[in-house]
């Protein structure tokens, strides 16, 4: 299917809130409870929290958030480890710790797990996905392990979880978002260094006219300035 990506499920009857969905949809609660200004500012003061900042903005709706698709519970040693899902269909592997974590520079990992998801994911041609932890999500437990799947060749999507910490068992309930799927289009630019008064008209152009957008408003400018042709 032509400019979409498909969440295709191996398990029938798999509810649709389980499937993954727009990342924008799942702000951190501790973002969505962040109020936009500072004790004592006013609206049309400029600076404030994060949630006036564009690049939590923009990160937060990338893409889409994988959520765990049953409840699972994983042994947290490498020596005894092992799972338990309400189902064999939702099984788990462990990777060996030769594979990854035998070459850390630290020992915070205490065992990996790689998942048999239920998910398949496809892509138009040319097309991959990212696979990345929740970033901000300051979970002391478990992270997933970011990776890159071709996903227009490579339907299968593998989600690998580290576990830390010192508790025996970690519990994961089903529908726990746990990694950010982001689709990106393989292509690649060339790079070039300038001193900012050596750019082409067309470059100066647009970074006077972002320059200018920036300075005009209290607050907003970053909104209408990506809508705009610089």
């Amino acid at each position: 299917m032509k400019d979409k990506i498909q969440f295709i499920s191996t398990i029938h009857g798999m509810p649709d809130d389980l499937f993954p969905e727009p990342s924008r949809k799942n702000y951190p609660d501790w973002f969505k409870d962040m109020p936009l200004l500072t004790e004592g500012m006013k609206k049309y003061n400029r600076g404030g929290t994060v949630k006036r900042c564009p690049s939590f903005i923009e990160w937060f709706g990338q893409g889409y958030v994988l959520k765990m698709w049953a409840d699972v519970v994983f042994y947290n040693s490498e020596d005894h480890w092992g799972w338990e899902t309400p189902d064999q269909q939702f099984s788990w592997d462990k990777h060996p710790a030769e594979q990854f974590q035998n070459y850390l520079p630290h020992d915070r990992v205490n065992v990996v797990y790689k998942a048999k998801s239920p998910f398949k994911v496809v892509t138009p041609k040319g097309w991959s996905c990212y696979e990345l932890p929740l970033l901000f999500d300051y979970n002391n437990d478990w992270a997933v392990m970011a990776g890159i799947n071709g996903t227009d060749t490579f339907f299968e999507w593998n989600t690998t979880i580290c576990l830390f910490g010192k508790k025996d068992k970690i519990f994961i309930p089903r529908g726990t978002p746990i990694s950010q799927i982001v689709p990106f289009k393989r292509n690649s630019l060339q790079s070039v260094n300038k001193f900012y008064n050596d750019v082409d008209k067309e470059t100066a152009k647009r970074l006077y006219q972002s320059e200018y957008g920036g300075r005009s408003l209290f607050t907003g400018s970053y909104k209408i300035r990506k809508n705009d042709e610089i």
